[in-house]
């Protein structure tokens, strides 16, 4: 069988966009229960470095001053914009809200990646 006859079964099903969603739902699902499989409590009790410490100065000093201020001499944008979401919330669901939307970034990482 030459290279040009030999397809891929997931890409001739018609749906790649569905299954490039699968995947990414899938790898999301695994993020999360790799943490969880470590420790039973990290998904709603476990917030790492920064992590923490980004939605705090968003509480203290509003979100464009924490936007706009450099962190060991780094301009750290995507960060900072995902610790806005996180304030929003009260801070007993940071780490709940943290770990689903790495999990997020996690899943959509698989999906283009597998895209």
């Amino acid at each position: 069988m030459s290279h040009a006859e030999h397809r891929d079964p997931l890409a001739q099903s018609g749906h790649p966009v569905l299954v490039a969603l699968a995947v990414g739902l899938v790898g999301g699902l695994f993020s999360l229960f790799r943490l969880w499989l470590g420790n039973h409590d990290a998904l709603t009790q476990v917030i790492w470095a920064e992590d923490g410490l980004f939605p705090l100065c968003i509480e203290k000093a509003g979100f464009l001053t924490c936007l706009t201020d450099p962190f060991a001499g780094y301009l750290l944008v995507l960060p900072r914009l995902a610790a806005g979401v996180v304030a929003l919330f009260p801070p007993m669901q940071w780490a709940l809200v943290t770990n689903l939307m790495a999990a997020l970034a996690a899943g959509a990482a698989a999906g283009l990646a597998f895209a």
